[in-house]
């Protein structure tokens, strides 16, 4: 994951967290979502609504987490809404 953060950081996409009390991470979702629709944004110059509507329905950290890792491997806005329907 740090080699992630590390790389977003590098192409100018922060992830934000904010820690509240009780230790829980608040902006997981967010953070990750919007990760996403940056660098897909950047890939691919414009993105559909009903994409970007999808991807901020999502509030599972770990289908995030893999949509954010293959941000990096797609080709097409067509084969990123396959894996973000799986």
């Amino acid at each position: 994951m740090i080699w992630l953060r590390k790389y977003l950081e590098h192409k100018g996409i922060k992830i934000k967290t904010h820690v509240k009390e009780g230790g829980k991470v608040e902006g997981q979702f967010e953070g990750r979502q919007e990760a996403i629709l940056k660098i897909l944004k950047k890939k691919f110059k414009e993105l559909p609504r009903a994409v970007e509507d999808k991807i901020k329905d999502i509030h599972s950290v770990e289908k995030l987490e893999e949509i954010l890792l293959a941000t990096l491997d797609v080709t097409s806005i067509e084969e990123m809404e396959k894996i973000i329907n799986q």
